[in-house]
């Protein structure tokens, strides 16, 4: 996954969120939607953005989750190669 894909996730769970909706539910419902291919390919299987996106939707305690999506929605990553 890209960064900019990973990013729009973070984003876009901060709008789409449902009351009582769970954070991975919220992840999967914006990872099928057809506007999400704006923002890149799924890319490379096990890419860090992909690794840390699994690791928040196993988090159990949603309050939690949602915080760290919050602060990955917060910041602007820039990657130079």
């Amino acid at each position: 996954m890209s960064w900019d894909r990973f990013h729009y996730i973070c984003r876009r769970v901060a709008k789409a969120r449902q009351p009582e909706e769970t954070v991975e539910s919220t992840i999967v419902r914006i990872e099928n939607d057809p506007g999400i291919k704006l923002y890149g390919d799924l890319g490379e299987p096990g890419s860090l953005p992909d690794r840390l996106l699994a690791e928040i939707k196993g988090i159990t305690d949603n309050d939690a989750a949602f915080r760290v999506l919050d602060l990955y929605r917060g910041l602007d990553v820039v990657v130079q190669t």
